[in-house]
């Protein structure tokens, strides 16, 4: 080695070591500023949760308070008044001697025989239809501790749902009134209040002793309170908070809407007498996070969730966390100056070594220059490098002339005009390379290009060539487009020529079919028609158009296989029948197999007759099991075959075939039903129904 080598590697081992020493210096601090960051971001922001859990608490324990005042105050107090009324005990007692004497009435009948207080019923009927008015509730009835009806406000009232029989044994059980969850009664929003009856005898202190012997249920429409109580406590909250009513119905939970509806919810776990604590959760309407807590209330299986916008809290910590982050940018920005000035400086020093080292660099790249030259004039494939906006060509190989059957030094300096002519190719050319230059990838494209009068296929890869800029070496412009054009012509030709005799392969089959059954004449065209029309209408692609398409004409291949007399029965079928009937799936697959279809349509074919339950057949596949191809296929098949007649039935009405159709959700999917029938109501769906019609006429 000699001196000058020498002393370049170590200047150059020097610049190195001062590198990594600034790099590693440069990735402490970043790291050291990403912790405080983290930390100082992560306390801002639990101590901004907790305000909000404190916040939320307040307003939930205010909300909480006035339901519970609103029950106990307002619901129990009247319903309580009813209840103990001499004339109310005495008539459930004396109503429920005699439901105990009765010998000739069940135990779960809902009519008790009280003929011998007939003027009793009428009068406590009278007196309770005016104590429920003036309570204000909607409907009352007494009944018994069988749930029988002894007494009731209206002439004809409903009978108890199973809801209502389950709340009521709960309250007869208890002793203690029961307030149940809110309903849809009559177009509103209802609670049921339950008070057991007691039979009128006393402690020395006043207080009804005994088992209850009736039960006062009480029917009270909540659908102004219920907007009132959400309203008013919506209109108090700060921006992006809200306040919810959720209870606890037999189907789960529900939220009550101040609309005086109730909308099932999912996802949200709350325990028989919990509440829900504070964290970050999806909304109750499932649209955005929030962080959310609820407060049970005591009396009812309700409880009152409160919510705030998740998004709310990290915009008010946005302006700190961006004051932080300008901190740790100005600190990197100003270590990398520190670095690179004193990496400019080691640089300097060593510019004049780095000169002599480009000079011998560029005898090299001299060298490689020629040898892709002669690489690429030995190349096959033709190539060419093209500039500006007019696509001036400043290299081809020999490959390319060529094509083009000029040679080299008349191409160079001409445009794609004058070399592919003036029309809609060199347009088309012109196109593709402007593409190319503007998102500054590569493209492959299939291109038909005509020269010399014949046209070829190529298939076209063309890649941006990058200039670094004097100045500043590490800014890149695209110069130019090289182009690599691969002669497939006959791969192309070879695989019209290949799908030619595959389709050919497909209408032999299908006249085959034909000739098999009277009743498959046709079916195998309109079902095809009917898939692909349907496939469209669901904007499937191109490929899984074909697949479908070339799977129903020939779904019904193996049925050439299946005896004539089973085919052509009247009858229902044995299940032995059935069972060789099914077989047509086997005989399909054996006769399609050695096929190459280039596309799933023997594995369309074979899934067309799988349920989504799974109980089709042949292999009992269910759901998204099923290819989409086949689930499409399977309704094109079920609707053509309603539509037009059978050796066993006539052909079914439009409407009653998709009715059909729909309703057999086990087995179709629902959504490609629909597609079926928006189709139908279109043009194409007209004529399709006319082809139908025209196939079935034997």
């Amino acid at each position: 080695m000699s001196q000058a080598q020498g002393n370049a590697s170590t200047g150059g081992a020097k610049s190195r070591r001062m590198l990594w020493f600034g790099v590693g210096l440069l990735i402490l601090v970043i790291c050291g500023a990403g912790v405080t960051l983290y930390w100082n971001i992560s306390g801002k922001r639990a101590a901004y949760a907790e305000e909000i859990h404190k916040y939320q608490a307040m307003q939930l324990d205010a909300e909480a308070k006035g339901i519970s005042y609103w029950i106990v105050e307002s619901l129990l107090p009247p319903a309580r008044r009813i209840v103990d009324a001499d004339i109310v005990r005495a008539f459930a007692a004396a109503a429920n001697e005699q439901q105990e004497h009765a010998t000739d009435q069940s135990e779960d009948s809902d009519d008790v025989s009280i003929a011998d207080f007939a003027q009793h019923l009428q009068y406590i009927e009278s007196h309770l239809r005016d104590a429920t008015a003036y309570a204000e509730y909607a409907a009352g009835r007494i009944v018994s501790v069988q749930l029988a009806s002894y007494a009731a406000t209206e002439t004809m009232p409903e009978p108890l749902s199973e809801r209502q029989r389950e709340n009521a044994r709960r309250a007869l059980a208890s002793g203690q009134p029961f307030v149940s969850e809110a309903y849809t009664r009559s177009g509103a929003l209802t609670l049921d209040v339950m008070l057991p009856i007691f039979a009128p005898r006393y402690d020395s202190t006043g207080t009804a002793v005994g088992n209850p012997i009736a039960l006062l249920i009480l029917n009270k429409n909540v659908s102004g309170k219920m907007n009132e109580f959400i309203t008013a406590g919506n209109n108090k909250r700060a921006a992006g908070s809200s306040m919810h009513i959720v209870q606890r119905a037999a189907r789960g939970l529900e939220e009550i809407t101040s609309g005086g509806s109730l909308r099932l919810l999912s996802g949200l776990d709350l325990t028989e007498s919990g509440d829900l604590p504070f964290a970050e959760r999806a909304a109750l309407s499932g649209s955005t996070d929030v962080f959310s807590s609820g407060l049970k209330i005591p009396q009812i299986d309700w409880w009152v969730v409160e919510e705030m916008n998740a998004s709310q809290m990290r915009e008010n910590l946005s302006s700190s966390e961006r004051t932080l982050l300008a901190l740790v940018g100005m600190s990197v920005v100003v270590l990398l100056l520190l670095l690179a000035a004193l990496w400019r400086w080691i640089v300097s020093r060593e510019q004049t070594d780095h000169a002599n080292e480009l000079q011998a660099l560029a005898s090299v790249i001299n060298s490689q220059n020629q040898l892709l030259y002669s690489i690429n004039s030995a190349l096959t494939d033709p190539i060419s490098l093209i500039e500006g906006e007019k696509g001036v060509h400043h290299y081809v190989n020999r490959a390319f002339a060529q094509a083009v059957g000029r040679s080299s030094e008349e191409i160079l300096g001409r445009d794609l005009e004058e070399i592919f002519g003036g029309g809609e190719q060199a347009r088309r050319l012109r196109g593709l390379y402007q593409q190319v230059t503007i998102n500054a990838e590569p493209m492959t494209v299939t291109e038909v290009i005509f020269l010399r009068g014949k046209g070829y296929h190529y298939q076209i890869v063309m890649a941006p060539m990058f200039k670094a800029d004097e100045v500043d070496q590490t800014r890149l412009s695209i110069v130019g487009v090289v182009s690599a054009f691969r002669d497939i012509t006959e791969q192309v030709e070879t695989q019209k020529r290949s799908q030619r005799v595959v389709q050919q392969t497909i209408d032999a089959l299908v006249r085959a079919i034909e000739q098999t059954d009277p009743y498959l004449a046709g079916h195998s065209r309109v079902m095809s028609q009917c898939a692909m029309l349907l496939a469209r209408e669901m904007m499937l692609s191109e490929a899984e158009v074909s697949t479908i398409t070339a799977a129903a004409s020939l779904s019904q291949i193996g049925k050439m296989f299946v005896p004539q007399e089973i085919l052509a029965k009247p009858s229902a079928l044995t299940p032995e029948e059935k069972q060789e009937m099914e077989r047509h799936v086997e005989y399909a697959h054996n006769l399609l197999e050695n096929i190459e279809f280039e596309l799933p349509v023997l594995e369309t074919i074979e899934q067309m007759n799988e349920n989504i339950d799974g109980s089709g057949y042949p292999n009992a596949l269910q759901g998204d099991q099923i290819k989409l191809p086949a689930r499409v296929l399977a309704v094109a098949n079920a609707f053509c075959a309603m539509m037009r007649p059978r050796s066993y039935r006539p052909a079914m009405s439009l409407d009653k075939a998709i009715n059909l159709l729909a309703g057999q959700t086990s087995k179709y999917d629902t959504a490609i039903v629909e597609k079926l029938r928006l189709l139908l109501s279109t043009r194409g769906g007209e004529h399709l129904l006319q082809q139908i019609a025209a196939s079935g006429q034997f």
